[in-house]
C-alpha cells in the first residue's frame, strides 16, 4: 500500500513537472517588417511577447545578427497568460535594396528555447552621395585644403537639405545649393584648416527637411605634417 502511495505521488510530481512549462509566443508572427525606407531612416517596430503556458517565462539574452537592429524589452519576467513589450529599432544607414536581418529570443520556454525572429525591410535612396569618406591625405599644417562630393536628389520630389555638421571645427562644410528638385545634384565642400599635427578622422551629418528623419554620416581623413 506505502508503494502504491509512493508511485502515485511520484506520477503525479512527474505530471506536475511535465505540464507546468512556459510557453513563448509572439503575437502577429515572427516575421517582422518595417516596410519601406530610405537609407538613413530608423524605424522602430513594436511587438507583444506573450507567455501561453502555465509556469513563469524567463526571458534571457536578446541578440541580433547586427548592430543596425537593437532590441528593447520592458519585462524579462511574464507570468502565465501575461505579456510584455519590445521594440526593434532597425537603422537602415549604409544600406539599400531588400535587408533581412535576424533576432534571436533565448528563454526557459518550450519547447523552443531560442526563437527566431526575421526583421525585414526595403530600402531605398532619398538622396545619393558620391562618397560617404572624403580622404584629405597629407595635408601641411597651417594650409587650406577642400574636398568635394556630389549629393543627388533620387525621389519624383523636392528635397530640402538642412546644413551639415561637422564634429571638428577644424573643417567647415558648405552645401551650394540646399534645395534639390528631381533628378538635381548639388556639391558639398568640406574645407579643412588643420591647427594640429596628426591622424584625425572627422564625422559629418547631413539630414534632410524630409519626414522620414533620414540622416547621412560622412567621415572626413587627414594626416597633418609640418
Amino acid at each position: 500500500m506505502k508503494y502504491s502511495c509512493f508511485l502515485l505521488l511520484m506520477f503525479y510530481f512527474f505530471q506536475v513537472t511535465v505540464t507546468a512549462q512556459p510557453r513563448l509566443e509572439v503575437v502577429g508572427g515572427t516575421d517582422l517588417r518595417m516596410g519601406r525606407m530610405y537609407t538613413g531612416q530608423v524605424s522602430v517596430k513594436r511587438i507583444t511577447l506573450k507567455n501561453r503556458g502555465n509556469d513563469t517565462l524567463l526571458i534571457g539574452k536578446i541578440e541580433t545578427s547586427c548592430g543596425c537592429t537593437v532590441p528593447h524589452i520592458l519585462a524579462h519576467r511574464i507570468a502565465p497568460n501575461d505579456s510584455t513589450t519590445m521594440t526593434v529599432q532597425f537603422n537602415s544607414q549604409f544600406y539599400e535594396g531588400p535587408v533581412k536581418k535576424e533576432l534571436y529570443i533565448s528563454s526557459n520556454a518550450q519547447p523552443t528555447s531560442r526563437l527566431e525572429l526575421d526583421v525585414r525591410a526595403d530600402v531605398s535612396e532619398l538622396i545619393n552621395v558620391s562618397s560617404q569618406l572624403l580622404k584629405f591625405g597629407r595635408v601641411k599644417l597651417g594650409s587650406v585644403v577642400a574636398e568635394t562630393v556630389v549629393v543627388a536628389n533620387m525621389i519624383s520630389d523636392t528635397v530640402r537639405l538642412l546644413p551639415v555638421k561637422s564634429s571638428d571645427p577644424q573643417i567647415t562644410v558648405k552645401l551650394l545649393n540646399r534645395t534639390l528638385v528631381p533628378d538635381a545634384a548639388t556639391r558639398l565642400v568640406a574645407t579643412l584648416r588643420p591647427k594640429q599635427e596628426g591622424h584625425f578622422f572627422v564625422e559629418l551629418e547631413l539630414k534632410t527637411e524630409a519626414k522620414w528623419q533620414v540622416t547621412y554620416k560622412m567621415g572626413c581623413y587627414a594626416h597633418v605634417i609640418k
